[in-house]
């Protein structure tokens, strides 16, 4: 499970700087107690976790924040390692730095005072993001329909592997391989003369123009952090298929196209693409373009970006398959579907956008061929457009934690198909969470239950 191995990667690395007797970065020690509580309970609540993705094809939408907020926070704490070694560096190596820095051997004097008082904001700020975040995928799976969730008042003791972090007879602190791997990718990203380029530095390279390597074969590139999509690393990657990026910090926010993300639609075989952004890049993603050979693509959108401004470009691609929308927001509270968008959408998921109230469509026909819609969290979500039951190919509705108004407009669809065409061919899954102020309405809804509509 890709979560719970993000949370324990998370959890190993904060072990490792509490452990260490000279750490390069000191973290706050409230952070730090904030992070394993909420480590420990998603660790627990995985655990128990009864995921209502019954395809295996598609990842669970709650895991994979889950994953993506403990990814983010390791990020944080290891650039901002880099960022205390970088400072500290003179005119020796890198692999000699490194190791002094561990061993508190740095110069004091070539540090900065201030740089180093940002870099504690820095880091701080960015690590209380992430345990913001944390705090409400935690409120959300405390809502959660599972057989078992545990949460301990006392901080849960984390271990490391002898292999991992320990010490030895000479007093050296051993750090865990990813840990090292990670800090070191990031320390050589920067070294335009190196002829091996690292695949997770490529989002700060900017090679000269006689040092670009063309990787022909590189077919996925996935878990990019804060990615530049120059025309130089364009060229790179000309047969790129799979990309994922993060965007985790806040630069670039004032520039129309800082990352480059219109060099995107270049890419032209790509076919499956994830973007992840934290920060508030409006301005550079409403210039986001995709190139027509796009079949998969997940957007998870900071909650000021508004949907109205690109559903309509993504709408036109010929061969998108799946489409999954996370956050984000509706400005005008209202998602109108019109003619011929979405030839080919065999797959659509809604997730935690709690800004669309009304769903509805001015087209007599919409998502020709689709399969499979999931709609999650989606509390304030009113109505859902009713011509969705007529479409020939649609197999399966899931909805977890969507409102009542929603969730009775779904019977009203499989109502309207059983008049019209004696069957419906579609099955329609409600996960409704067990709170006990909720107890009325979720009484009220499985009564709503029949051989296509199941209330669990």
């Amino acid at each position: 499970m890709a979560a719970y191995a993000a949370l324990v990667s998370l959890i190993h690395i904060i072990d490792d700087i509490e452990r260490h007797h000279s750490p390069p970065i000191s973290l706050n020690k409230q952070q730090v107690q904030s992070l394993t509580e909420n480590v420990t309970f998603l660790q627990e609540f995985l655990e128990a976790y009864i995921s209502p993705v019954s395809d295996g094809d598609e990842a669970d939408p709650l895991e994979m924040r889950i994953a993506d907020a403990a990814y983010a926070a390791e990020h944080a704490i290891e650039s901002h390692i880099v960022a205390k070694i970088q400072l500290s560096r003179s005119k020796e190596t890198i692999c000699s730095h490194f190791f002094s820095c561990f061993r508190g051997a740095e110069d004091p004097k070539t540090v900065s005072p201030n740089h180093d008082d940002d870099e504690e904001m820095n880091l701080y700020q960015d690590v209380q993001n992430v345990i913001q975040e944390m705090d409400q995928i935690k409120s959300l799976a405390m809502q959660r329909n599972t057989e078992k969730v545990v949460l301990h008042d006392k901080r849960r003791s984390f271990v490391s592997a002898p292999s991992s972090t320990g010490k030895n007879s000479s007093g050296t602190v051993v750090w865990s391989e990813g840990v090292v791997n990670g800090i070191l990718e990031r320390l050589v990203a920067d070294q335009h003369e190196r002829q091996v380029i690292p695949i997770t530095g490529m989002g700060g390279i900017e090679p000269s123009s006689d040092d670009v390597v063309i990787m022909e074969n590189l077919q996925v590139l996935e878990r990019v952090r804060n990615f530049k999509c120059s025309e130089e690393v364009v060229k790179r990657i000309p047969n790129i298929k799979k990309l994922g990026m993060q965007y985790l910090g806040s630069e670039g926010i004032e520039h129309d196209d800082y990352y480059c993300l219109s060099n995107i639609e270049r890419l032209c075989k790509l076919e499956s693409l994830y973007i992840s952004c934290w920060y508030d890049f409006r301005v550079s993603l409403y210039v986001l373009a995709f190139p027509q050979s796009l079949k998969k693509l997940t957007l998870s959108m900071n909650g000021g970006f508004e949907w109205e401004k690109m559903l309509e470009k993504i709408g036109a691609l010929p061969h998108l398959e799946k489409f999954k929308l996370w956050e984000g927001c509706f400005k005008t509270g209202k998602w109108q579907m019109v003619e011929d968008q979405f030839p080919s959408l065999k797959y659509l998921g809604l997730y935690s956008c709690p800004s669309l109230e009304h769903w509805t469509a001015e087209a007599s026909s919409i998502f020709p061929r689709l399969e499979k819609l999931q709609l999650f969290h989606m509390e304030e979500l009113k109505e859902i457009p009713s011509q969705i039951g007529d479409i020939p190919t649609l197999q399966k509705i899931w909805m977890t934690d969507c409102g009542e108004s929603s969730v009775r407009c779904a019977k009203e669809i499989v109502d309207q198909q059983v008049d019209l065409q004696g069957e419906v061919q579609f099955h329609v899954q409600v996960w409704f969470p067990r709170k006990d102020e909720e107890m009325q309405t979720f009484e009220a809804l499985q009564s709503l239950a029949g051989p296509n509509f199941e209330v669990v």
